[in-house]
């Protein structure tokens, strides 16, 4: 089982998309016994035009603010990294469902759910400022006909691109 593995070997959890959630399961989680996510999209947008976020359906759950998520993409990131959270944090066996101690749990599991957000989304900001350097690099060869000859000048001018390799550096 995930849950007796230490840490450092434990793998990432396959994520499902699932169309149908069996009866009596969450629409977003975390099966420790087959280490797997399971996500209901089509709930998870239900979800996120209803704004899930700012009502908990668990008592002591702190709601988050209604402008939390900007998409419906992240959002739905968010969902998975909190269940992530849950496959890398292991709740204590017997914790009982709709204590404070679950209320509590559930709150840091989100707390560390936005921690990994800000992460995927400043490297998605990131590669999106590589890809507008590179399609404008790509732009000023737009003339050169010959793909090869097209792909040695970009290549060339990525070598010797001081500000692109100070980007990229920046951008990490």
């Amino acid at each position: 089982k995930a849950e007796d593995m230490p840490f450092q070997t434990r793998s990432t959890p396959e994520i499902i998309e699932e169309t149908t959630t069996p009866e009596g399961k969450g629409w977003a989680r975390y099966d420790p016994n087959e280490h797997k996510i399971y996500i209901n999209n089509s709930e998870a947008w239900n979800r996120w035009k209803d704004k899930a976020w700012t009502k908990p359906n668990v008592e002591g759950v702190k709601a988050l603010p209604e402008d939390q998520f900007k998409s419906f993409r992240e959002f739905k990131d968010f969902a998975i990294e909190h269940e992530m959270a849950h496959a890398n944090n292991p709740t204590k066996k017997g914790m009982k469902k709709n204590t404070p101690e679950h209320a509590a749990n559930e709150n840091k599991m989100n707390e560390i759910a936005l921690e990994s957000l800000k992460e995927i989304n400043a490297k998605r900001n990131r590669m999106a400022e590589a890809k507008r350097v590179i399609r404008s690099i790509l732009r000023q060869h737009k003339g050169v006909e010959n793909r090869e000859v097209r792909a040695k000048l970009t290549e060339e001018l990525l070598e010797d691109h001081k500000e692109f390799q100070n980007l990229i550096e920046e951008l990490g």
